[in-house]
């Protein structure tokens, strides 16, 4: 009872804050935007400069005076004036990867125009660790998979947007080098898609969740093998708060350190004791066979759209294409063992 009036205040005062800095100089417009309506493949020009924007990986960074070029429906070229900030943590650190994550602060001026970013404000772009290598571009349209994987599963996820991006270096006005990434919905905007609120509140457990929601979610992190969350902690998860329930749904982002995308930087914590992150260990709680046989049959139901996801992509090579097949592979067949489902998912589940 007392967590519950906990709760209740914080809504509270949520709203009034909320109420008080609503203005258009700092809310996005999110009944205008269409970033995330479809999958058409945005392409576009980024012009910033590169050796300022790469070296600002500190704690304390700026923003960086931006350009995006795109022609519209019409044929006409489009010019935005945006900002663009590094972002990330292991990723922000020039010895892990030469290419940091970036996100996006669109100024007012587009955020209320016409254009493909209208109604955004702070965007989160996924970009390759390393920019000219195959490989590390294809872990970006891996991810991306799992993103658009999980979407099948709930709307209580976040939609992404495939681009294909020329990087140009303002100082010298050269097209440097040309990359695939995505960008990420801005959370303000997937919870009022589902009418919720996002609060950040540690120390939830997994039994205070809304728990088919709960165990779908660790079922899916099982699947693709990805140990890098932590509810308590809010480690890669966000708590959503829809229509006012006082019981949390939870969803996940970032699976760059899944077996699924297989990122030659990610290792598996020395906590779950595993040697690779292609080995799965089950994050979630136990839970009776009945309520995971359930959840096992939407698996199964959604097996083959999951495939097609992968098969039909055609960024990704087919021995890439294989090898993903084969790896889920692994998963269906554990789900659809009894025996198997014992021991992973009841007698090796937390309690």
């Amino acid at each position: 009872m007392r967590n519950l009036l906990i709760i209740v205040f914080i809504f509270i005062a949520f709203s009034v804050s909320a109420q008080k800095h609503t203005s258009k100089d700092s809310i996005p417009n999110y009944e205008n935007s269409t970033l995330f309506n479809s999958d058409e493949l945005l392409n576009f020009d980024l012009k910033v400069n590169k050796k300022s924007l790469f070296a600002d990986v500190g704690e304390k960074r700026s923003y960086h005076k931006a350009k995006v070029y795109y022609s519209d429906t019409s044929g006409d070229t489009v010019k935005l004036k945006i900002k663009v900030q590094t972002r990330g943590n292991f990723r922000r650190n020039p010895d892990n990867c030469k290419f940091p994550p970036l996100k996006f602060k669109i100024p007012k001026k587009v955020r209320w125009g016409n254009n493909i970013f209208s109604g955004q404000a702070r965007l989160k772009l996924v970009v390759p660790c390393f920019s000219k290598n195959d490989n590390y571009q294809e872990l970006v349209i891996k991810e991306y998979l799992v993103y658009k994987m999980y979407n099948l599963f709930t709307d209580y996820s976040y939609r992404v947007r495939l681009a294909h991006i020329n990087l140009i270096d303002s100082a010298e006005n050269k097209k440097l080098f040309d990359f695939y990434g995505f960008f990420i919905e801005e959370t303000g905007q997937m919870a009022k898609r589902n009418n919720g609120k996002v609060l950040k509140l540690n120390n939830f457990r997994q039994q205070s969740m809304n728990q088919e929601q709960m165990t779908e979610l660790a079922v899916f992190q099982y699947m693709i093998s990805n140990t890098d969350w932590a509810l308590s902690k809010l480690h890669n998860v966000k708590l959503l708060f829809v229509n006012n329930n006082p019981v949390p749904i939870a969803v996940p982002y970032d699976f760059d350190w899944s077996g699924f995308v297989n990122a030659p930087y990610a290792v598996p914590s020395p906590k779950i004791g595993t040697n690779h992150v292609r080995q799965r260990v089950y994050r979630g709680y136990e839970r009776p066979i009945d309520e995971l046989n359930l959840i096992f049959e939407e698996f199964n139901e959604k097996k083959d759209r999951i495939y097609n996801l992968i098969n039909n992509d055609i960024y990704l090579s087919v021995k890439t294409k294989q090898d993903l097949i084969k790896f889920l592979s692994g998963f269906y067949k554990t789900i659809n063992n009894q025996e198997e489902i014992k021991s992973v998912f009841v007698k090796n589940a937390r309690k």
